[in-house]
């Protein structure tokens, strides 16, 4: 590896290359001969959060790590600042490239008080404007009272806030998250998660944010690049990747959807639940239909499709409900919870389109 820290050159004419932030461009990456990214390509603009998507084992963390410098980049380029930090001939070390970076499990040095371990990248201060910054970004998250504290003697939720502060601190120009809340557990994740992402936009750093939760995704991002199997999905807003899918695995990674296998015919496919509009799509094309538990809609008496409550699974506010069709198909839907709902019982309900979705069959 070429860890050389001088400027490497410019990107090339006529490239998406922000001002500043992170850049991928046509990355690809195998180890030995297995692809696990293949012509991934995107920006992550400063102050923006962007989410990397994907089921394990599809390439999110390689690209984390190539992003940082921790891998050698084999095809493609990556710019941050709209500096190229890595080609296929040289590498800037991870030292060099203006990124922080934070793990699963935090990697706070245990040897180390809160203080110091905030403290640790930005060694090149004099010590009292080091100790003087790292107290500030420590009062920051609340935690100023405890900055004599060790790790160990720390909730899961205050180490988080310690190990962003300390990869803050060096105020890096890209911040590079791998799955930073997966070790917490559910009633202290949400609060994290939105103290983390408020300190992020305060700070206006370009975020690159690994996860493989949908709802996490939704929460956090700006947008979401969502990957499969080393390839690029799907790139866009929270709101476009749940309305508007590209395809069956896009819909599917976002909830649970009921599946209709069909053929267009006069611009619609018939389903179980009705027709369903396909435009663009010829005469006979075998397709897949996806649609939401939210888009089945229970109604009065006059519904166009009946069925029967087969299972009811209360979630609060709302509750799922498993409905088998007169045809012996089986579907889901989510509506507002009732002491109505009960199985066994019959019920009526619609289809809403902008939960349908019809993609051709693979």
């Amino acid at each position: 590896m070429n860890a050389t820290r001088k400027s490497m050159q410019s990107p090339p004419p006529g490239k998406d290359i922000l001002p500043a932030g992170l850049a991928l461009d046509d990355v690809h990456h195998a180890y030995g001969s297995r692809p696990v990214i293949e012509a991934l390509g995107f920006a992550v603009a400063p102050g923006e959060v962007v989410c990397l998507l994907g089921p394990s084992g599809c390439g999110k963390t390689t690209t984390l790590r190539l992003a940082a410098g921790l891998e050698t980049l084999q095809r493609g380029t990556i710019a941050i600042a709209s500096e190229l930090v890595s080609t296929a001939a040289t590498t800037l070390a991870p030292e060099h490239r203006r990124v922080g970076l934070m793990f699963q499990d935090f990697a706070l040095f245990p040897h180390l008080n809160l203080l110091d371990n905030v403290g640790f990248g930005l060694r090149h201060l004099p010590q009292i404007a080091r100790r003087a910054q790292a107290m500030a970004l420590l009062e920051r998250v609340g935690l100023g009272a405890l900055a004599s504290t060790y790790p160990h003697a720390l909730s899961g939720g205050e180490q988080q806030r310690v190990a962003l502060v300390r990869a803050l601190a060096p105020k890096p120009v890209v911040m590079l998250l791998d799955e930073p809340f997966s070790g917490l557990d559910a009633r202290l994740r949400d609060q994290v998660r939105d103290d983390t992402l408020a300190l992020l936009k305060e700070q206006g750093v370009a975020t690159l944010l690994v996860t493989h939760d949908a709802e996490e995704a939704l929460l956090m991002a700006d947008r979401i690049a969502l990957m499969d199997k080393g390839r690029l999905v799907q790139l866009g807003t929270p709101e476009e990747l749940y309305r508007r899918p590209v395809n069956a695995f896009s819909a599917g990674f976002f909830g649970d959807l009921s599946r209709f296998q069909g053929r267009a015919a006069g611009s619609a496919v018939s389903t179980p639940l009705g027709l369903i509009p396909c435009p663009g799509l010829a005469d006979g094309t075998a397709v897949e239909v996806c649609v939401r538990p939210e888009g089945i809609k229970l109604m009065a008496e006059n519904g166009p499709v009946r069925g029967r409550i087969a299972a009811v699974r209360f979630l609060g506010a709302s509750a799922l409900l498993v409905l088998d069709l007169p045809g012996g198909e089986r579907v889901r839907a989510r509506c507002r919870a009732s002491s109505g709902l009960a199985p066994d019982r019959e019920v009526s309900f619609g289809l809403d389109l902008d939960c349908a979705f019809v993609f051709p069959s693979r």
